[in-house]
């Protein structure tokens, strides 16, 4: 982890810069600074200290990633909301179940994001579409068998999660 002098150092020198950087990445100053927190929040929490040659590159490389967490977040909640306008003005759920529905999809997000793209679209694939594994096999060209062991090994991340 980066030190605390390290860390303030960093602040005081590159802050202000970066807040500006992302003002003009996202057009709005307000999330500018909630994702400049959120930068140097992550820099913070590195376990090993890297050697950091071009201070600003690496600032704008984490927040470039936040970034486009956010994007992908706002992606799948404005696809919540899409879906939930068709449904039948009694069937639409409540604030509070729209809150859960959201944080589980933010939730689903980052578990599948945690794994390998053929894994991702082998678990989606099987447990959404109901595809079966000689299917998947043939969409990803690989063996009924890796289909298998990616289906286990995303059903063991979400089994792990949800202990």
């Amino acid at each position: 982890m980066l030190d605390r002098a390290l860390m303030s150092t960093f602040y005081r020198l590159h802050h202000s810069w970066l807040v500006g950087r992302l003002t003009r990445l996202t057009g709005n100053s307000i999330l500018a600074e909630d994702l400049a927190s959120e930068v140097f929040y992550r820099l913070g929490t590195i376990k090993h200290s890297p050697e950091i040659r071009s201070p600003r590159a690496f600032l704008t490389t984490i927040a470039r990633r936040l970034i486009v967490d956010l994007r992908r977040r706002e992606s799948l909640e404005y696809s919540y909301v899409q879906a939930i306008a068709q449904l039948p003005e009694a069937d639409i759920p409540s604030a509070e179940d729209h809150s859960i529905s959201i944080e589980t999809l933010r939730i689903i997000e980052n578990l599948l994001e945690s794994m390998s793209s053929k894994a991702k679209a082998a678990f989606i694939y099987h447990r959404i579409d109901g595809i079966s594994h000689t299917e998947i096999a043939d969409r990803l060209s690989v063996s009924i068998s890796s289909v298998r062991k990616y289906i286990e090994k995303a059903d063991r991340i979400f089994q792990e999660y949800y202990k």
